[in-house]
């Protein structure tokens, strides 16, 4: 038998087992995972081997989250670069842009921000910029979830800065339905007749008895007439 402390111990044990395991005030269901997904939208000109795309001056990107009770906040920049590939040295780059989400839910979030007139790189990070409270770069490559450079002329103080292009929709893409090709019959080009049956074909063959008759009479005068 059980003794009162040791029913009560095993009643906490078992308790702490049927409790979810908490982090930060959170609970951590086993299936309780969220993923975040960047994906090229239908929209625009697409960079060659990343997930953004351009139109006028602004640049896109979508965001795919998946997962039941979760969120994720993401940051997107625009920054004025040195050069249009690698954007190296980071120190010499310039904040331009910049806007943190709202914690996105599951579902599809189109996401655009204004790039310079001039060489530029973009950052999709997750979190908050990487901009410090006095303003040096705090760049961790492990919050990066995508980037892309461009530009054509070189970024001075001179560089003038054009108006915002408005911030289009994605163009939902039509699945185009297949058209069955249409089946041509050939007709055969050996005619078969028929049989015939019916009342028709007892029409024709009395005809065709009767003419038979009056051929064979015809033939019988004729010869009475001529003495043969």
């Amino acid at each position: 038998m059980f003794s009162l402390k040791s029913t009560l111990v095993l009643g906490v044990m078992l308790a702490s087992l049927a409790t979810p395991f908490v982090i930060n005030g959170n609970a951590a269901a086993a299936n309780g995972s969220c993923t975040l997904e960047a994906v090229q939208p239908n929209i625009g000109q697409p960079i060659e081997g990343r997930k953004f795309t351009t139109k006028g001056n602004r640049i896109y990107i979508k965001v795919v989250v998946k997962g039941t009770d979760c969120a994720k906040v993401v940051t997107l920049e625009s920054w004025k670069a040195p050069n249009p590939d690698l954007g190296k040295p980071y120190s010499e780059q310039i904040l331009f842009r910049h806007f943190t989400t709202n914690p996105l839910g599951a579902g599809s979030h189109l996401l655009s921000i204004q790039l310079p007139n001039c060489f530029y790189q973009v950052d999709l990070i997750h979190g908050s910029k990487t901009m410090g409270a006095n303003g040096e770069i705090k760049f961790d490559a492990t919050k990066v979830i995508g980037s892309a450079h461009g530009g054509t002329q070189k970024c001075t103080q001179a560089t003038p800065e054009t108006p915002d292009t408005p911030e289009e929709p994605e163009t939902p893409v039509t699945p185009t339905p297949s058209t069955p090709t249409p089946t041509t019959q050939t007709a055969s080009s050996q005619v078969t007749s028929l049989p015939k049956t019916g009342a028709g074909s007892i029409v024709v063959g009395a005809f065709s008895g009767m003419t038979a008759l009056g051929t064979a009479a015809h033939y019988f005068v004729r010869r009475k007439l001529l003495g043969v």
